[in-house]
């Protein structure tokens, strides 16, 4: 669930812009991680690379990808 500043930004409601997504999890909560997705093949690299710069954050995203192949 999208919270906090997060929530208001997505509702165009106020006028700070987080720095970071703010999210409610469930401590209990399983926890998926990227590497599993790849095992899984549930994308590709091209894929996950075109919605990393739909959203802005391919240079977040390369060291995880960079470890994800290694």
């Amino acid at each position: 669930m999208v919270c906090l500043l997060s929530a208001l930004q997505y509702h165009d409601i106020g006028t700070q812009l987080p720095s970071e997504v703010w999210m409610a999890i469930d401590r209990r909560a399983r926890r998926p991680a990227l590497r599993e997705a790849w095992r899984a093949k549930r994308f590709t690299m091209d894929e996950l690379d075109r919605y990393a710069a739909i959203c802005r954050v391919q240079r977040v995203m390369r060291p995880y990808l960079e470890a994800l192949t290694a």
